[in-house]
């Protein structure tokens, strides 16, 4: 039989990931950041933003097109830090359910948004559409809804560093082992000590 021995020596640095007053310095948009965004100065238009991984972000912006008609604009945007790059694509061809065909629905590159987030509640929206008929531009966003269980702002996460010196014995750890299948279970002898 294999023996395995675990020797518990040195210093151990762990990071622990705990909650931290509201005014924590924010680094990267998580999940608490989803719901609706909209211009408290021009209401009637806004973003809707749902973080689906660390990296990726679903944006739906809901405007109006020259002359007024309803424009959703709809991409997967790339996160970095606390912004959000996203090419939006518009949507024509279809019709009010149940007499829509998907094959006549027709998807057109509109153009790129960013969105950088300040903190919990101000972002501010720029976009450079490609489409013929609109200008670049920017505006300041508001948070409009919150996902309900997602917390931002009473608990932002950080990390600190913990040490643990093993000089004075084991403490309160435990050995686990990993990396081996039911089948060695019967074959492999583990023990875990400690040694000075």
């Amino acid at each position: 039989m294999r023996s395995l021995k675990l020797l518990l020596t040195g210093t151990l640095v762990l990071l622990f990931s705990l909650g931290s007053p509201a005014n924590a310095q924010e680094t990267s948009i998580h999940g608490a950041i989803s719901g609706l965004w909209f211009d408290a100065e021009r209401p009637g238009y806004g973003l809707q933003v749902e973080i689906i991984n660390p990296r990726e972000a679903v944006i739906g912006w809901y405007a109006y097109d020259q002359n007024g008609n309803p424009l959703w604009l709809f991409g997967v945007g790339e996160i970095r830090a606390m912004t959000i790059n996203a090419s939006l694509m518009s949507f024509r061809g279809g019709t009010f359910p149940p007499g829509l065909d998907p094959a006549a629905v027709v998807g057109e590159r509109w153009g790129e948004i960013n969105v950088e987030f300040q903190d919990c509640d101000t972002a501010q929206l720029s976009w450079s559409p490609e489409a013929s008929g609109f200008n670049s531009g920017s505006t300041e966003l508001s948070r409009l809804t919150a996902i309900d269980g997602l917390s931002c702002g009473a608990a932002e996460t950080f990390h600190r560093v913990v040490e643990f010196n093993f000089d004075a014995g084991p403490g309160p750890w435990s050995a686990l082992f990993a990396d081996f299948s039911d089948a060695q279970r019967d074959s492999i002898d583990t023990a875990a000590a400690w040694d000075a």
